[in-house]
């Protein structure tokens, strides 16, 4: 199911059942895995998987040599910019009047999402976090 992107008023907190009816979607294939925030600067990994490039990019930086969703080997090397999803985004951002300075671009607080990040290590070592999603509402 598409997260709602809530207009500029509802962000401020002004919330009636009208704004609540001007909810925009946001389609899944937007949304950054890592950052749940809708992609500015998107890389794409040899295996397919979008992610934003900082949130990656720290992910690797942080010691990990894998990718996040599919525990696969990964490094940067392996990352190529998706310009064609960063021309999808910008479309629509256009076609909703969006703009990227606009606080209607994180996703995540315009659902009211909550997320909870575990992170452990396994018996070797290695860095598992687990991502635990919430949608209220």
């Amino acid at each position: 199911m598409p997260k709602k992107l809530l207009d500029e008023k509802q962000c401020k907190g002004v919330h009636s059942q009208e704004q609540e009816m001007d909810a925009i979607d946001i389609p899944d294939e937007f949304i950054c895995p890592l950052t749940l925030e809708i992609f500015s600067d998107p890389l794409i990994s040899k295996h397919g998987h979008n992610f934003e490039r900082r949130a990656i990019l720290e992910w690797l930086a942080e010691g990990s040599s894998e990718c996040p969703l599919t525990r696969k080997p990964l490094s940067p090397s392996m990352l190529i910019p998706n310009v064609q999803m960063r021309l999808k985004v910008k479309k629509w951002q256009v076609e909703n009047k969006m703009e990227a300075s606009t606080c209607g671009l994180k996703a995540r607080e315009k659902t009211e999402d909550f997320k909870l990040v575990f992170s452990t290590t396994d018996p070797d070592g290695h860095r598992l976090n687990s991502r635990l999603l919430l949608v209220i509402g």
